[in-house]
């Protein structure tokens, strides 16, 4: 380590003499000076009646345009005109190119605070109409599209919910004298206010009484009282014990017509009336020796099914059944969709079933079926 070199006295008053004297010659560029009130007021008393030159003048005359010089050149601002006054107004380029973009014509004077300028609003209330208070008669101004059959003052917010409206309201609307629901006093109230279940009450407190305690309910399928909160009873008109009571009234009621996906009894498929019976199925069972009749069966699943060769629902005779597992099954059935490959296990099957069972099929047909799935 460089140890620090110690100056003596004489050195140390040389280099004090030096800052005094350097100081004395450049005070005038000293940063952040603050005047006297004797000095500011000869300033300003010199500068009365001084004459600007022709570069401040248009520096100031920017300046109350609107238009800011930047610390080194000056920034670009476009003018157009008030559409009600027609002074200038000074845009930024990006607030023009949006004018543009949008195909904005007319601009206005901006406000003070935040608030609209005069200039807008005498623009917007050109094409409005007068119309009178439905309550207090005063004169209104309204555009067209906001016309309704009754029309009210607004508050100093500009809100819609003024005393009119609410005076207005107490005398027209038809009020309704309900019991609450707690103490069984008699409440006054709007049709329009009383909510789906029906209960109205007198003040806050009648309201929490009510949801803390407890109403004895019936079950739906049983019939056992049960104790529910209020809230749950005005959401679901029925109640129930447990899961097994909603299962067995759900599959008491909601079947047949009380369904919503009821569409008077009809289905996209449907059998023929031999195909209800249930030993003329088990008859094709037993005939394949209850076995997957697939040569290439992938052995996925033990549950044997009869399927119809042809896609035919309606066609039940022993030449177009045939026993498959639930796979093969569905393999044939899911491939409804891509009609080639449907036809493959149509083709398949035919020829499985006339060498087996010497039923007899339209050669022809099949023969044009290999050609095309070929």
């Amino acid at each position: 380590m460089r140890k620090r070199h110690k100056m003596s006295e004489e050195t140390k008053d040389k280099i004090s003499k030096g800052r005094i004297e350097w100081l004395s010659k450049n005070s005038h560029n000293r940063l952040g000076r603050k005047h006297t009130a004797e000095v500011k007021a000869k300033i300003s008393m010199a500068s009365k009646g001084r004459e600007h030159t022709e570069e401040t003048k248009e520096k100031i005359s920017m300046v109350q345009k609107g238009v800011k010089r930047g610390p080194y050149k000056q920034r670009k601002r476009f003018f157009r005109n008030c559409a009600t006054c027609g002074e200038p107004v000074a845009l930024r380029p990006c607030e023009e190119k949006k004018l543009n973009d949008r195909g904005i014509k007319n601009i206005f004077c901006p406000g003070k605070n935040g608030k609209k300028s005069d200039c807008y609003l005498s623009w917007a209330n050109r094409k409005k109409i007068d119309v009178p208070c439905s309550y207090c008669g005063e004169i209104l101004k309204i555009s067209k599209n906001k016309i309704n059959e009754t029309n009210f003052c607004k508050d100093e917010n500009g809100k819609l919910f003024s005393d009119c409206r609410t005076l207005w309201l107490k005398e027209n609307s038809k009020v309704v004298s309900i019991p609450c629901a707690n103490c069984g006093k008699p409440v006054e109230r709007c049709p329009g206010n009383i909510c789906e279940s029906g209960n109205v009450f007198c003040n806050r407190s009648c309201h929490d009484e009510h949801m803390k305690t407890k109403i004895e309910v019936e079950c739906a399928c049983c019939g056992k009282t049960l104790m529910r909160w209020p809230s749950k009873v005005d959401r679901q008109e029925n109640q129930f014990c447990n899961n097994i009571c909603n299962a067995i009234w759900l599959s008491i009621n909601i079947r047949g017509e009380n369904h919503p996906n009821w569409q008077d009894g009809r289905s996209e498929w449907t059998y023929c009336e031999v195909w209800r019976d249930e030993e003329y199925k088990r008859s094709f069972r037993d005939r394949d020796k209850n076995r997957c009749m697939n040569p290439k069966c992938w052995g996925k699943s033990k549950k044997l099914v009869i399927h119809h060769i042809d896609h035919d629902r309606m066609n039940c005779g022993p030449s177009n059944l045939i026993t498959l597992c639930a796979s093969c099954n569905k393999r044939a059935d899911g491939s409804k969709r891509k009609r080639k490959s449907s036809k493959v296990h149509e083709v398949f099957y035919k020829r499985l079933m006339s060498s087996l069972y010497n039923y007899e099929y339209d050669e022809q047909q099949l023969s044009l079926l290999e050609a095309v799935n070929q």
